[in-house]
């Protein structure tokens, strides 16, 4: 028997998959048909251990009320500047270096570059003053 594993799922057996475009966020008109055995093993800790203490909690419910981040922690409406700004500050606040943990959860790479480009303008400046009000 064939044997897939996705991110979470292992699949033996036959599998059907069918349905329009669509990619990890947006699901759209997708069809999983499988014979076979379906066994469901662990998934990946989304959110890493140093963004799930009960200060990184409060920072980041404040992070949702202000609409910088939806309900599963991902930047809303923000450009890769401005989220590279909110993880910035987040790290700061939470004492983290680096910018993995952020980049794990948000799946993106290269935010030293996208926090780099925010340095030289007005716009994002303005928003890394009200992050320096919200979230100390």
């Amino acid at each position: 028997m064939d044997e897939v594993n996705l991110p979470g799922i292992a699949f033996t057996g036959d599998i059907h998959i069918q349905g329009d475009m669509f990619n990890i966020h947006d699901n759209q008109s997708v069809t999983i048909v499988h014979s076979g055995e379906l066994k469901r093993e662990p998934a990946e800790e989304p959110v890493p251990e140093c963004l799930r203490t009960q200060e990184a909690n409060d920072l980041w419910e404040i992070a949702q009320e202000e609409g910088w981040v939806d309900e599963n922690l991902q930047p809303k409406g923000l450009s890769r500047a401005d989220a590279a700004l909110l993880a910035a500050r987040l790290g700061k606040v939470l004492g983290i270096e680096g910018w993995k943990p952020f980049e794990r959860l948000w799946h993106r790479q290269n935010m030293r570059q996208d926090y780099s480009r925010s340095q030289y303008n007005q716009k994002t400046d303005d928003f890394e003053k009200k992050l320096k009000r919200k979230l100390q």
